[in-house]
């Protein structure tokens, strides 16, 4: 996508274009890591709880001040979290190790730079903070801050349109009739839109002709930077979508993938007379496979848009602990739940694994790959799990 520039406040959820380079040393000065007494190290070398050694307290420093007396040997000075270390200052014994009055009992003897955070200990001027592709969380909000960055430049969120498919298809504002079904997965895949951080979403439905079929993706194809359709992409005699896409100039890339719940899965480009290019995805009507599809396929291309790196699923091994099944061919992914038991991972599939039965999606929090050739997983195995993220 192409970059934009926005103002810090409004970045969470955006991808760095660029990459942050400290513009000063973090820590900038040195300073206290706690509240304590600043002590040069040989005049606490005997310190104890039952031996104190007491020191003059030759002034306070907090946070922020500037004016800095050096330190006189057989004296401390109070120091606050954050405040610059004076001259002369070795190393910070904690107040919890002291006792003031009129003068300063130190009771325990300090290393050299202890409690002290030295001036570029973190970053040095120069140095990369935060590569290039990078998610703007809230803690890189508070890094940029840290800099005083007010505003960055990101990726662009790329505009999203969703095209359900189906003449038994009707929205959950309509009364249901007959043998038609309200649409699940316009609703799913749009909120899923949003919890990757995209503003600009929209859904249509089209019918199973070709006439509103071309009307929705027409409009679409005007509006959007990815066209996601759900439905129609497989072999019958009312799979038109794929028919549409060839006549409206889409160069499919690919149609069919060796993956369950997924298989009728299309990818194609349409470049002709546009900025750049439409991505066009075309995922199976059924609602699990339309989301599998989505989250192994379409949710990795969303991100690279946004970030230019190609994602990295998190993937774990883990024992399942009941046995699996099925017929050669295809990777499945196998809706399971996931957890640590004993220190180990362990995974059982979860009920409802057909891909019409989004009960047992909505109760899982990981996929177990099944490879293509197995047929058989007995009880106790070791597997790969993904844990699902949907944002």
């Amino acid at each position: 996508m192409p970059t934009t520039q926005v103002q810090l406040g409004n970045s969470s959820g955006f991808f760095l274009a660029r990459p942050l380079k400290a513009s000063i040393d973090m820590p900038s000065f040195d300073n206290s890591a706690v509240d304590g007494y600043g002590v040069r190290v040989r005049d606490v070398v005997a310190a104890s709880t039952k031996s104190p050694v007491v020191l003059k307290l030759s002034g306070t420093v907090r946070a922020g001040e500037l004016r800095l007396r050096g330190l006189a040997p057989g004296s401390a000075v109070k120091l606050f979290t954050g405040a610059p270390i004076p001259a002369g200052v070795e190393a910070v014994v904690m107040r919890e190790w002291a006792d003031e009055s009129s003068a300063v009992r130190i009771m325990r003897s300090a290393e050299h730079g202890e409690n002290i955070r030295r001036r570029g200990e973190e970053f040095r001027k120069g140095d990369e903070v935060v590569p290039a592709g990078t998610r703007i969380t809230p803690a890189v909000v508070g890094l940029l801050a840290a800099f005083g960055i007010k505003s960055c430049r990101v990726y662009q969120k790329p505009i999203v349109r969703i095209i359900t498919v189906g003449d038994e298809l009707v929205s959950q504002a309509k009364a249901r009739s007959g043998s038609r079904i309200f649409d699940s997965a316009g609703p799913a895949l749009s909120s899923w839109c949003r919890e990757l951080g995209l503003p600009d979403i929209a859904l249509r439905r089209a019918g199973d002709n070709q006439r509103s079929l071309t009307e929705a993706f027409g409009k679409a194809a005007n509006q959007a930077d990815v066209i996601i359709t759900v439905g129609g992409v497989s072999v019958g005699d009312y799979d038109l979508t794929k028919s549409v896409f060839k006549d409206c100039g889409v160069r499919q890339c690919f149609w069919r993938v060796a993956m369950k719940p997924g298989k009728p899965n299309y990818f194609g480009v349409l470049e002709s007379g546009r900025r750049r290019k439409l991505l066009v995805f075309g995922l199976p009507g059924n609602p699990v496979s339309a989301l599998v599809s989505f989250y192994c396929l379409v949710k990795p291309a969303l991100l690279k848009m946004m970030s230019g790196r190609v994602p990295v699923s998190p993937r774990f091994r883990a024992r399942l602990t009941s046995p699996l099944f099925k017929k050669p061919g295809r990777l499945e992914f196998v809706r399971g739940r996931a957890i640590v038991k004993d220190g180990e991972w362990t995974v059982a599939a979860v009920r409802g694994q057909e891909s019409h039965m989004l009960g047992g999606l909505a109760q899982a929090n990981c996929l177990i790959h099944f490879d293509a050739e197995s047929t058989h997983l007995p009880r106790g195995s070791q597997v790969v799990i993904e844990l699902f993220s949907f944002s």
